[in-house]
């Protein structure tokens, strides 16, 4: 009925916005895409500006993370699987990069079975990733100062009884 997709429409809406999700449809025979509002302020656009097909939204991708990001893309495409998961850069209307959880399913299959439209969202992870690439800094820098000082160390897992040695220790 109308009052139940009216209803699913709203749970779809508060699910994004509470998610603080970045929505896009892609119309796979035109290659039209369709934002909200929250994938366009993610990305320093306006609607108005997407509404006019400003910008092309795949040349967004950075260069390194396309192809890995089609062959995400190529299994739920195939219908080998039900939808992809995948960590991405984006580059902001200003020049700079943001990093986006981006996932998406298949939601319509044309009499061939083609895909005719993908629907996904995009989640804003960049403080995560600056965050996980300062620990790996961290723990490479610390790595080479063992290295450098002759130092080695572990480290016990209280919960697993696992002990972690450094390559330090190995040596020594």
């Amino acid at each position: 009925t109308s009052a139940e997709r009216a209803r699913g429409a709203e749970l779809l809406e508060l699910a994004v916005r509470g998610g603080d999700l970045g929505l896009w449809d892609l119309h796979v025979p035109s290659g039209r895409v369709t934002v909200n509002e929250r994938e366009c302020t993610m990305l320093g656009y306006t609607l108005e500006e997407a509404a006019r097909g400003e910008p092309e939204w795949r040349s967004l991708v950075h260069v390194d993370d396309r192809a890995p990001l089609n062959a995400a893309m190529a299994r739920p495409l195939a219908g080998e699987m039900a939808f992809y998961e995948r960590e991405v850069r984006l580059r902001h209307k200003k020049g700079h990069w943001i990093w986006v959880l981006s996932r998406a399913v298949v939601v319509e299959r044309d009499a061939a079975g083609t895909p005719a439209r993908i629907v996904g969202t995009h989640m804003d992870i960049s403080q995560r990733v600056a965050e996980r690439q300062a620990a790996q800094r961290t723990a490479d820098l610390l790595q080479r100062m063992g290295a450098l000082a002759r130092v080695g160390g572990w480290e016990l897992d209280l919960e697993t009884n696992r002990i972690e040695w450094t390559d330090e220790v190995y040596r020594i």
